[in-house]
């Protein structure tokens, strides 16, 4: 099942980015319609986010509309607005804006609506128990739920009884003042549950502590599925677990332990696509391990620093065989010459790779440390599949002589260490020889395309 980002529900003060997706009215039909069709079309169940972005806007543009006047920090330091207080008339007409779009959802062909009611939107400023408004919406428990329920019910009064509605829950929002309480998010799940939703999507965190909503590589594994076992533990309908579930093995244990129904993966599908497939046939070892740097969560979701074809799967994404095969060298063993090494052999070429120290590079350095250990999968994948790919390695220094008598049709130096610049150098001496860089060292070639 592909759950499909957040998307706005108006055109006053939902959108929390430039190029965020709406559905806040029916000029987004035609597209989202479009793009249910395409993920079904290749087998997979669609269901699509709706959301309010409340406090939590990445754009800077005015109005900011909350469930009370407190700004978020990061924003409100760089220009950001103070939210405007929610009146109670804006309160039901967004309540209303919420239905309107999980009925466009509905109409588009989604097989499903997933209300966005965690990591610091809108939903969760009303659950938050800095929200003390002194009207129905704001103060005690019963007060701070009953937006999220009304938004629930009116969803489910616009898209019938039949059709697949969904909620995702930050377990806490981990404010070190004052957090929603793990009790308070299982007592929502459990009204949530009686009322009829289908099912709960766990995660944690709001962006003021972003670490612990997208997971960082200095914390655990499964970070929030003490949350999800716990919700698990009080309601009937499936629970979905996500947050750092990385490996095969690990989505496995999470269902085994009666922690989640389902496993929830975002920056494991950046990093390899076929992460699913590849679990399904077994072979866990050829998917390319997302090592939590958050490097896709910055820019966002553009690029990946172990996945070269995000966002250019038109361009990269299908590795097709070289019309003609080369007798190619590698000089460098660190994560670049280990990926050029990879591709070149599936493009059907003769591979040596040359690496003095251990296969690598400097991450045997960087995975050193405990709190980096997912740089250690990472090299463990890629000395994988230079074994299945055939790629010879040769543990020593790649010298002009030695790469001169190999008589190679391709050297890439890939190494961004200074002193090869010498060795690159010389090596567009020989016009017989196609010469590449990777690193500091400036490209020659402008025939890389055709390699």
């Amino acid at each position: 099942m592909v759950i499909v980002e957040y998307c706005y529900v108006d055109d006053i003060a939902a959108k929390a980015n430039d190029a965020q997706i709406g559905i806040s009215n029916d000029t987004h039909q035609s597209g989202l319609y479009w793009l249910a069709n395409a993920i079904k079309s290749a087998g997979a169940r669609v269901i699509l986010q709706v959301v309010h972005a409340g406090r939590q806007k990445f754009s800077g543009a005015p109005p900011y509309k909350s469930a009370y006047s407190s700004p978020w920090p990061d924003i409100y330091r760089f220009g950001g607005s103070i939210p405007a207080e929610l009146t109670i008339e804006e309160i039901q007409q967004l309540i209303k804006d919420f239905g309107s779009a999980a009925f466009r959802v509905k109409q588009c062909n989604f097989d499903g609506c997933e209300i966005h009611g965690g990591h610091g939107y809108l939903i969760t400023n009303f659950l938050q128990k800095g929200n003390e408004r002194k009207d129905w919406y704001g103060g005690s428990f019963d007060n701070r739920k009953r937006f999220l329920i009304q938004v629930y019910e009116e969803i489910r009064h616009r898209v019938g009884p039949d059709y697949v509605v969904g909620v995702r829950l930050s377990g806490t929002d981990y404010d070190p003042v004052n957090p929603i309480p793990i009790e308070e998010t299982v007592r929502i799940c459990q009204e949530l549950e009686y009322l009829g939703i289908n099912y709960i999507h766990v995660s944690g965190g709001i962006h003021e502590f972003g670490h612990k909503e997208t997971v960082v590589m200095y914390l655990p594994h499964a970070y929030q599925a003490w949350a999800s076992e716990k919700i698990k533990e009080a309601v009937k309908i499936p629970v979905i677990c996500s947050g750092s579930l990385n490996y095969p093995e690990l989505a496995e244990e999470i269902l085994r332990d009666n922690k989640g129904d389902f496993v929830g993966l975002a920056r494991p599908l950046v990093a390899d696509p076929y992460w699913p497939v590849k679990a399904q046939e077994g072979r866990p070892e050829d998917i390319r391990p997302c090592i939590r740097c958050t490097e896709c969560a910055q820019t966002p979701f553009t690029t990946c620093t172990v996945n070269a074809t995000t966002c250019r799967e038109g361009q990269l994404g299908e590795i097709r065989e070289a019309i003609v095969k080369k007798k190619v060298a590698i000089v460098g063993g660190g994560p670049a010459g280990m990926e050029a090494a990879r591709v070149a052999a599936l493009k059907g070429h003769n591979v040596t790779l040359y690496e003095k120290r251990e296969l690598g590079g400097r991450l045997v350095e960087a995975a050193v440390p405990d709190f980096k250990e997912d740089l250690r999968p990472l090299i463990k994948y890629f000395t994988t599949q230079l074994a299945k790919t055939g790629v010879k390695v040769i543990k020593g220094e790649a010298t002009l002589k030695t790469l001169k008598s190999g008589q190679y049709d391709t050297v890439i130096v890939a190494t961004c260490f200074s002193p090869n610049r010498e060795l690159f150098d010389k090596l567009c001496a020989f016009p017989e020889m196609e010469v590449y860089a990777i690193g500091d060292c400036c490209c020659q070639s402008a025939k890389w395309d055709t390699f």
